[in-house]
């Protein structure tokens, strides 16, 4: 387990002595006394260990400050030794550092010590706040030296100052913030922090209270239970709030934000989560950087312009729930980097799913209710897509759909597919653009055949076959070109892929019609005067291989034979087509 540091920051007054005093009454907690130098024996305090300007300069050039800077004039240094003796027995050190500067200093010598003595530790860094006046009371109180007095006032001031510009300027490096306006409460905070560090994220008010993270316990179903149900409720507003660096080992819920002007965004960076759920949600993006969440990410009834997952190792379920309800705007979806098992999406139509890299995966995404998307962007692998009507899908050569699962199709949404895809890019890399609208088809072919709906797996099937003898269209000389349309007209047109027996049906009335002129023709040339419905009765005997010559000409019997060859053709195909059909 890691070793914990407690380290309190924050302006003058700010109540660090008193919270770490009624901490102390627990034997976990232990406060690091910072060396202190003076100049006088008046200037000595219990809570520091005193010791003189020289001897601080000594314990500096001897390497044994963790971290050291002067203030109010003098020098303050903590002790790497007394530190480490305290993480050794097991227990917590409280360390005061006032600004912020000197805080990234102490961390930086922290995490080097950490890897030279194999000793992994965990920097719990809470800033204590309270408002300006309440400050400025309290150290007129405290302070009878009038000196003393306007030094520290002017240090609150100017730190109260410099931590409002980091907020506002999303550069916020505590990871609690702590209202100490209820002694008792701030306590009981910072204890559940270090059992559990899951309680509120920041739970700031006023100035830092930028949003509300509600813990519950939920139960592995991820329903709430009834033994802890009494969350706080709030309602804030955010500015492009950014939670990083946290750990959580039970469920998260963050309920109630909104933005200023629906414009800002609530960013999440380098956190791990159980479960989180947002519900309620009113900001421009939402955005999961370099994250891992174990269980499920849900979010639910929010107004939001666009989900960004990006960098995320490794997330189970995200569940996308209602959505912009009664408004225009659809949300977008992008993936980036990212390994998701699973996307659902009830009750909520997205504008557009974008995987725009192939390090992402995703196992499935599901659309339930009025759940759809208007268009998939695909540039990585999805294992199946459950939707009711095919979306305008997007796959580059670097992406892959395994299975499409529709409730129908239809042949009109095929060919707009086709219609599509050749008016967005012409004759330029139409080629590619074919195969991968075929890969899209075949995987919705099989999805149908998994499925046992041949009807609808027929039609993809001739889309299909279709297809194939575009491309190859698309890549061939002139003569090769005719040679497919040629290919196309009988395959598709005439014989339809063995699928549609209306084409056949057709063809074989055409082709006796054909034989009959001809035969009329010839029968004028010889004299013979026979009619066309003769002639017609001549053509359909031959087509059967039925009834006898009524030409001598040593021609005609190749004019039969040819006649009877296309009839057998298009007879077995008729027959292939009622067999397969009473089969399936």
């Amino acid at each position: 387990m890691d070793k914990q540091i407690i380290v309190f920051s924050g302006m003058p007054a700010a109540g660090k002595d008193t919270i770490t005093k009624e901490l102390c009454r627990d034997s976990r907690f232990v406060a690091l006394k910072k060396h202190r130098s003076y100049n006088d024996e008046t200037e000595k305090k219990d809570s520091y260990e005193n010791i003189s300007t020289e001897d601080f300069e000594a314990m500096i050039n001897d390497g044994e400050f963790v971290q050291y800077h002067s203030r109010y004039g003098r020098k303050y240094g903590i002790s790497g030794k007394a530190l480490e003796s305290i993480l050794r027995e097991g227990r917590i050190p409280i360390i005061h550092i006032g600004r912020i500067e000197n805080f990234y200093a102490f961390k930086r010598k922290i995490d080097q010590l950490s890897v030279e003595y194999d000793m992994k530790c965990r920097i719990i860094h809470i800033l204590l706040w309270e408002e300006i006046e309440v400050l400025e009371k309290r150290i007129c109180k405290r302070e009878s030296n009038p000196t003393e007095q306007e030094l520290k006032i002017r240090a609150a001031r100017e730190e109260f100052q410099d931590n409002k510009i980091m907020i506002d300027h999303n550069e916020n490096p505590y990871s609690y913030i702590i209202k100490n306006s209820d002694l008792s409460k701030t306590c009981q905070t910072i204890v559940e922090i270090v059992e559990n560090d899951n309680c509120s994220l920041g739970t700031g008010y006023d100035l830092f209270m930028k949003y509300v993270l509600k813990t519950n316990d939920l139960n592995e179903e991820g329903e709430k239970n009834t033994t802890n149900s009494n969350p706080i409720k709030c309602e804030k507003k955010i500015a492009n709030y950014k939670i990083r660096n946290r750990q959580f080992s039970r469920s998260v819920e963050i309920k109630d934000i909104k933005a200023k002007d629906g414009s800002d965004a609530l960013e999440f960076e380098n956190c791990i989560f159980s479960n989180i759920k947002l519900s309620e949600i009113n900001c421009s993006d939402i955005r999961f950087i370099n994250c891992r969440i174990q269980g499920e990410l849900r979010i639910y009834q929010g107004k939001i312009k666009r989900i960004i997952i990006r960098g995320c190792e490794h997330i189970g379920r995200i569940v996308l729930e209602d959505l912009n309800k009664n408004i225009q705007d659809e949300p977008d979806v992008k993936v980036t980097a990212s390994d998701i098992s699973e996307l659902k999406v009830i009750d909520t139509n997205l504008s557009k799913i974008v995987f725009d890299d192939v390090y992402s995966n995703c196992g499935t995404i599901t659309f339930i209710k009025r759940g759809g998307v208007d268009s998939i962007n695909v540039s990585c692998h999805i294992g199946c897509i459950v939707i009711k009507e095919l979306p305008s899908i997007v796959l580059t050569k670097e992406g892959k759909i395994d299975s499409i699962e529709l409730e129908c199709i239809d042949k009109r949404t095929l060919r707009k597919y086709e219609k599509s895809t050749r008016d967005n890019n012409g004759d330029k890399h139409l080629e590619d653009d074919f195969e991968r609208y075929k890969s899209i088809v075949l995987a919705t072919y099989e999805s149908f055949e998994r499925r046992k709906m041949f009807a609808e797996s027929d039609i993809c099937l001739f889309e299909i076959r279709r297809l194939g003898i575009i491309i190859q269209k698309c890549t061939r000389s002139f003569a090769k070109k005719m040679f497919y349309n040629l290919v196309k007209f009988f395959a598709e047109d005439c014989f339809g892929w063995g699928i549609k027996i209306m084409n056949n049906i057709v063809t074989m009335f055409v082709v006796v019609m054909g034989f009959a002129g001809l035969y009329s023709v010839i029968s004028l040339k010889c004299d013979k005067g026979m009619n066309f419905e003769k002639c017609f009765e001549i053509a359909l005997n031959r087509f059967f291989l039925i009834g006898a010559d009524e030409f001598e000409q040593s021609f005609l019997p190749y004019l039969d034979s040819i006649e009877s060859i296309i009839g057998v053709i298009l007879l077995t195909v008729i027959t292939g087509v009622l067999v397969r059909k009473i089969i399936r």
